[in-house]
C-alpha cells in the first residue's frame, strides 16, 4: 500500500541545510518590512505635525515630537497584536 500524500514525502526528503534556508530570509524580510513601516509613519506624522506647527506659528522642531509619538503608537499597537 502506497501513501497518497506527496507533500509528506517531499518534507521528509529535505536535508537539514534546506530546512534552515528559509529562516534568515524571512527574518530579514520581516525586519525590513517593519523598518519601512516605521519610516513611512514617521515621515507622514512629522509632515502633518509640521503643517500644524506652521499654522499655529510654533517652532518646527516640535514637529519631530509628532513623528516619534506616532512611531511609538504604531509599535505599541503592533506589540499588543503579537500576543493575540
Amino acid at each position: 500500500m502506497q501513501r497518497d500524500n506527496k507533500a509528506d514525502d517531499a518534507y521528509t526528503k529535505r536535508k537539514l541545510g534546506e530546512m534552515g534556508r528559509g529562516f534568515f530570509p524571512d527574518l530579514v524580510r520581516d525586519i525590513l518590512g517593519q523598518l519601512i513601516v516605521a519610516v513611512v509613519v514617521f515621515v507622514f506624522a512629522t509632515g502633518v505635525s509640521a503643517a500644524v506647527c506652521l499654522y499655529y506659528g510654533l517652532p518646527l522642531v516640535l514637529s519631530l515630537i509628532g513623528g516619534f509619538l506616532a512611531i511609538g503608537a504604531v509599535f505599541f499597537i503592533k506589540s499588543i497584536s503579537m500576543f493575540d
